[in-house]
């Protein structure tokens, strides 16, 4: 039997559209209101600072805001490549990706024959029928729509 949270523990957390960082990636665990999450490791906590830091280091470069170019395939790669440098080479993701206008959406437009461009349109469509106000995942749509840019 699930254990769902208190009003106490409820009046504790905030939603993570609203607290957390708009990263390409989750970078902590958040909760759906059963149970409290675990806190952010120092592992996610490096994540973050490091697409952080790319973010504010190649954004500028693109000609976009951190917030823009962390919606972008661009800054989809940098967070690959943030979490490779954290875990290990994880992802097949190169430093160009991230650093060079244009480079990440050719190679997503040369993997869409493949159906990985589909594949993360139908997650990213399921994921809005389950959480229709969420303007991330909104964002995530509108650039996969526009090819990724």
């Amino acid at each position: 039997m699930p254990h769902y949270l208190s009003a106490h523990e409820l009046g504790q957390t905030a939603p993570a559209e609203l607290d957390s960082f708009e990263s390409p990636v989750p970078t902590q665990v958040v909760s759906n209101g059963e149970y409290n999450p675990l806190p952010q490791t120092p592992e996610q906590r490096r994540v973050e600072a490091r697409i952080k830091a790319l973010a504010d280091e190649l954004g500028p470069r693109h000609g976009l805001s951190r917030r823009a170019f962390l919606a972008s395939s661009a800054g989809m790669a940098a967070a690959f490549l943030a979490m490779n440098d954290v875990f290990g080479r994880v992802f097949e993701v190169s430093p160009a990706e991230a650093q060079q206008p244009g480079v990440a959406a050719q190679r997503a437009g040369a993997l869409a024959g493949q159906g990985n461009v589909d594949g993360a349109r139908g997650v990213l469509q399921t994921l809005k029928t389950e959480f229709p106000n969420n303007a991330q995942i909104q964002r995530r749509l509108d650039a996969l729509q526009g090819g990724g840019k």
